[in-house]
């Protein structure tokens, strides 16, 4: 599948509309619990091949480059199989594409170039993603077809059964990102499977020392980056989506944003016309069910269990520490250190926005920061060496 698949091309052009039915017939659909024959009976305007717009991490593109006969030769297997009179090859951009674009002329395949694909617009089509094109080629040519992953930005190969985990450290994992689903740790024993990617080809570990809120909030922000705005109830949906995440890492949220993310999670994933929609409603749900206690500690608890959200954490000096050289006051953006030449610094907690320059400039090392009890500090400006806790 990551090598040029040439010797498809010859099967894809001479084999009878028929035969060519029953061979691939049992092609994976990227991303479904369904193989191609599920799809083969229906009339269709066009077979179309293309990348989701869900596409948040851009390494299946990357089979353009490897693969480019064996994409060419897939759509066009597809199209005599099931008998459409047209085949289309979209290109996420212009740039990149070249070993493609000579094969798709070589075979009077049409390609149009949309950074966005209107699914709409191709409601009469067969859509196919170019990991299932790539996987009829394979059939085409004798090779059981793999699915292909992105580990590390990288595309590789997984045979079908083996266990996820096999390409990625099994160890200090907090969770694990397919596309834009979050998993517990326990789907790297899973077997390889097309419907595990989705939401997207990415396989990306998330450590033990990351915040799983903010992790899943980049995440809807990259796809609110991807999302056309047609759409209502995905343009609302993603953005709620978004300010529900971020008011949990800001420490502005209640349970019942939770429960509103639920229910908008539940009817977007299956209203959603394209995968923008999908991808957003299931990178919400995964973490909703399986990460749902550390969404209480940020919210109940007011502790982000890694640490990592700054909304939830005090500075303060250290008055064992401080020697009153002001070095801090002079750092801090937001004017909220007070304190003189040879006493000990003390920090407005409520006018700290927790930036860390302080901490930054300190010599001593006396700025800490803490999501814990903040322990007994001088209330009104005491000299160095003076206080006593």
């Amino acid at each position: 599948m990551l090598g040029d698949n040439t010797a498809a091309l010859e099967s894809a052009l001479s084999l009878p509309a028929e035969t060519l039915r029953e061979k691939i017939s049992s092609a994976y659909l990227y991303g479904a619990e369904a193989t191609l024959g599920s799809v083969l009976g229906g009339r269709c305007r066009a077979v179309v091949g293309a990348l989701p717009n869900a596409d948040t991490d851009g390494a299946p593109a990357t089979l353009a480059l490897l693969n480019p006969h064996g994409l060419i030769a897939g759509l066009l297997a597809v199209k005599r199989a099931c008998g459409a009179p047209e085949a289309l090859l979209v290109l996420p951009r212009e740039d990149g594409f070249a070993p493609l674009l000579q094969a798709a002329a070589q075979a009077d395949i049409p390609v149009e170039v949309r950074d966005f694909l209107d699914v709409r617009a191709h409601k009469d089509d067969l859509l196919l993603h170019w990991a299932t094109l790539a996987a009829v080629s394979d059939i085409l040519a004798g090779n059981p077809p793999e699915i292909p992953a992105a580990v590390g930005g990288r595309l590789v190969e997984i045979a079908p059964g083996k266990a996820i985990g096999s390409n990625l450290p099994a160890e200090n994992l907090k969770a694990v990102r397919i596309g834009s689903t979050f998993y517990t740790p326990a789907v790297l024993g899973e077997p390889a499977r097309p419907g595990l990617f989705a939401t997207g080809s990415a396989i990306e570990p998330v450590s033990n020392d990351a915040c799983i809120v903010q992790a899943a909030f980049e995440q809807v922000m990259k796809l609110r980056q991807k999302c056309c705005g047609k759409c209502v109830l995905c343009r609302e949906g993603l953005f709620q989506f978004g300010e529900i995440f971020r008011g949990v890492t800001e420490a502005k949220s209640a349970l019942s944003e939770l429960a509103l993310a639920g229910e908008i999670g539940a009817a977007l994933i299956d209203a959603a016309v394209c995968s923008v929609g999908k991808a957003a409603s299931s990178c919400m749900l995964s973490v909703l069910e399986g990460f749902g206690e550390e969404l209480k500690s940020h919210i109940q608890g007011k502790k982000c269990p890694s640490g990592r959200c700054q909304a939830f954490a005090r500075c303060y000096v250290n008055p064992m520490k401080c020697r009153g050289c002001g070095v801090c006051i002079e750092a801090c953006p937001e004017n909220c250190i007070e304190g003189a030449p040879g006493y000990i610094s003390m920090i407005d907690d409520a006018a700290c926005t927790k930036c860390g320059k302080c901490a930054e400039v300190c010599p001593e090392g006396a700025i800490a920061r803490t999501q814990n009890r903040i322990p007994n500090l001088p209330r009104r400006l005491t000299k160095v060496g003076r206080f006593r806790r």
